[in-house]
């Protein structure tokens, strides 16, 4: 008997994990490592749907492009990549 094949569907609405000390003391790595550790073993099809933005870190552990999901969609106004706009424009401006 084959095993369900049952995809799993990720509906994105993530900035990314938080960082600093604070949030390293509470576990988000771990938790955030054992995340992404669960999407590269998944052998099931995986689906995205991106309904606002996706970015940084929480962008690839919820099935991100490099997990190959089945199936990704975004709509005309949300985004998905590894740092939002403002983040990025402000990194720009201050090396400047």
């Amino acid at each position: 008997m084959q095993p369900a094949q049952t995809p799993l569907l990720f509906v994105q609405d993530v900035s990314g994990f938080m960082v600093g000390s604070e949030a390293e003391h509470s576990g988000i790595i771990r938790a955030g490592a054992r995340f992404v550790e669960a999407m590269a073993t998944a052998l099931v099809p995986k689906i995205v749907l991106t309904v606002n933005t996706a970015s940084g870190a929480g962008y690839y552990a919820m099935a991100g492009q490099g997990f190959d999901p089945i199936s990704s969609s975004v709509g005309p106004l949300d985004g998905m990549g590894v740092m939002e706009g403002d983040s990025r424009c402000r990194q720009s401006l201050a090396a400047s």
